[in-house]
């Protein structure tokens, strides 16, 4: 086949030709008339001999920090390899022959692992590439990544990126398959990625809530905000001084000029950036937090991406978007089911962001009046984005969208600055009492939980902790606030449930990761549950546990390790459903189907299993089921049979209390249930 240039490959933009190169030729006349890459408008932009080949064109996001991996700096390469490099490199552009093609982004990553594994490589005094075939270089250059105390999946991208060099052919030191194994053995084991933690709920609870509070607020002043930013900006254009700047802080009320001493330099751009990334924080973490988006699909909402759409007599809240997770870095159309709360952090981003964007559509109108057509359609899209940087289209500005490490400083600040619930003081800590709940959702934790720190707040988390909500709560949102919750549970149930029946009705496509991700948490809690069955002597209730304690009382070992529960679990031969009232463990039980009343199930249906942490939920359900029944009285509502449910569904609940150890008062007359098989 004709080789494709994968920068390419699913975009209407041209490509450069293909040049057979041979890898002994080193006459730069020749090099110098092999193009690398196109620019926007389809002139030649790099070239083989060039010092940076520039790909940034071919990324096709709002995110413009995703372009600067794709500007690939050919000074990074110790130049003792640069050359058998340039070859590599220039080959994957292309595809050869007709297999699962990669992307500009993937390529770049590739690029970037090279260098860093090269610069090893050169540190350690290795000559030449095939110098790396000698043994003893081998452990020279294991060590040394050893010693720079990286991650394991860090160490493991050094290791792959050093068996691409024997892939080409241009050394015998063979990493296949080995890579992830030895990347553990040589990571430093208390480096941890904080990106994919999951975030305890009370934690989440005190984040998410503070979030919404400031985005609640400035959503009521939005119209102020906008204008505010609007005459910062053009105040800064005019090469206004620090104190006519630090002036018209003080004047807004908005951000406060008296810190300026803090800052050096021009103390009234620093603070506004400060502020403006602070609210776009917030923003970021509702709208994380209702809709499990990476940050990376957070840039490519709009102004226009919430809407509503009404199923079966439900209206519910979306978010219309893209991702290019699913189509070889090519954003594609995209919608996620979202608490209402969402409307605000989006309406809020919008008005911030108004004052960048109509500075960045007059660049586009120049660009078109220059006849740049690639370059003005590519910038005006990016216009679109609600994560422009304060200073988008500004000659100070090093990208149009804000970078995702200042988001990150912007996380970390909110959670300094939120307070405590219980005693009022800022930040927002790991305690003791979080330590069990973040050990179950983090399995992969290795070392002590860090008591006393202030949560390491990541945009990633918010996946992690949303599948766990949707998990926990039967697919209610952590933020389904107020009147809300109902509303929303019964949305995501349809969006994420097993038919995924609002997704195929409104013929939107949904967010497979999260799916996958909701699955695993599920056998992950579900596997949890059921360690503390067969293995612990946590206090149990519900025909099926007591069965189960009775076995072990009698020797009859079920499982012996957490692995054999894990396995069972896996493929089939133990089946756990949570059910939302108590654990079952008939694998055919669902709330939907069950022909037992769910406040009576924990003791009629001979499968239930009931923790102390379901009991405890029978003592609100009590409550609920004493004031229904003395309405109903003082009400004098001659319904026996309602009468009647409801006082059977409160003796339900004291009989499980009362197998747990909770103290209750007994409501109303003795009603006997029988048990039935």
């Amino acid at each position: 086949m004709k080789p494709e240039y994968i920068p390419t490959i699913n975009s209407d933009q041209k490509t450069p030709e293909y040049i057979r190169l041979s890898v002994d030729n080193l006459n730069d006349q020749d090099l110098s008339k092999v193009i690398v890459s196109l620019d926007a408008n389809d002139r030649p932009l790099s070239r083989f001999t060039d010092d940076v080949w520039d790909f940034a064109a071919y990324v096709k996001t709002k995110k413009t920090a995703l372009k600067r991996p794709t500007k690939w700096n050919w000074n990074r390469v110790p130049s003792q390899y640069r050359l058998a490099i340039k070859h590599l490199m220039y080959e994957r552009l292309w595809e050869h022959q007709r297999t699962e093609a990669g992307t500009i982004k993937t390529i770049s990553r590739t690029f970037g692992g090279l260098c860093r594994a090269l610069r090893i490589m050169g540190d350690c005094g290795l000559p030449s590439l095939s110098a790396l075939n000698v043994e003893r270089n081998q452990q020279l250059v294991l060590d040394a990544i050893a010693a720079k105390k990286l991650r394991a999946d860090t160490a493991s991208e050094y290791l792959n990126s050093l068996n691409i060099l024997k892939t080409a052919g241009y050394t015998k030191f063979d990493l296949s398959g080995r890579a992830k194994e030895i990347g553990k053995r040589l990571a430093d084991q208390e480096k941890l990625n904080e990106q994919t933690l999951a975030i305890p709920q009370e934690l989440a609870n005190q984040i998410y809530g503070y979030a919404i509070q400031m985005v609640e607020q400035w959503h009521k002043k939005r119209t102020k905000l906008e204008n505010f930013i609007d005459g910062f900006l053009t105040l800064n254009e005019s090469n206004a001084d620090s104190a006519k700047i630090l002036e018209y802080l003080s004047k807004s009320n908005i951000v406060s000029a008296s810190r300026h001493i803090k800052y050096k330099g021009n103390a009234g751009v620093n603070l506004t950036k400060v502020f403006y990334h602070n609210v776009m924080a917030a923003c970021s973490i509702v709208i994380g937090a209702v809709s499990g988006m990476r940050i990376g699909e957070m840039y490519e909402l709009s102004p226009e991406s919430y809407t509503t759409r009404t199923f079966k007599g439900v209206t519910h809240c979306l978010l219309l978007g893209k991702t290019s997770k699913t189509n070889k870095g090519i954003p594609t159309q995209h919608a996620w089911v979202v608490a209402p709360v969402a409307k605000k952090a989006i309406e809020l981003l919008a008005c911030m962001t108004n004052g960048a964007r109509r500075r960045l559509n007059q660049k586009v109108e120049e660009l078109k009046q220059a006849g740049l057509s690639g370059d003005a359609n590519n910038l005006s899209e990016v216009a679109t984005s609600l994560y422009l940087a304060l200073d988008a289209g500004s000659k100070y500005s090093d990208g149009h969208t804000v970078r995702s490490v200042t988001l990150d400083a912007a996380f970390q600040r909110l959670v300094a600055e939120a307070p405590d619930p219980e005693t009022g003081e800022k930040g927002i800590r790991i305690q003791k009492e979080h330590v069990e709940e973040f050990k179950v959702i983090n399995r992969d934790w290795i070392g002590d939980v860090p008591v006393g720190e202030l949560w390491p707040l990541k945009s990633h988390q918010f996946r992690r902790t949303f599948a766990v909500f949707l998990v926990r709560n039967q697919f209610g949102s952590i933020v389904s606030i107020k009147q809300q919750y109902a509303h929303v549970r019964l949305a995501m149930s349809m969006w994420y449930g097993r038919r995924a029946e609002l997704a195929i009705a409104l013929d939107l496509d949904m967010d497979a990761e999260i799916q996958a991700e909701i699955a695993e948490m599920t056998a992950l809690m579900l596997t949890d549950k059921a360690e503390r069955l067969f293995l612990s002597d946590d206090p149990v209730s519900g025909r099926a546990a007591l069965r189960v304690r009775q076995q072990r009382a009698e020797g009859n070992i079920v499982f012996e390790s957490r692995d054999e529960i894990e396995a069972a679990m896996r493929s089939g031969e133990l089946a756990i459903v949570d059910n939302g009232h108590s654990l079952c463990l008939n694998p055919k039980c669902g709330r939907v189907d069950c022909t037992i009343d769910p406040v009576i199930n924990p003791v009629l249906c001979s499968h239930d299993v009931i923790f102390d942490e379901e009991a405890q939920a029978r003592v609100r359900l009590r409550e609920r089921l004493i004031k229904r029944h003395q309405r109903a009285v003082e009400q004098e509502i001659r319904q026996p049979n309602l009468l009647h449910k409801t006082l059977i569904g409160i003796r339900a609940c004291e009989k499980v209390m009362s197998d747990h150890g909770i103290k209750f008062e007994p409501y109303g007359a003795l009603i006997d249930i029988k048990e039935t098989a």
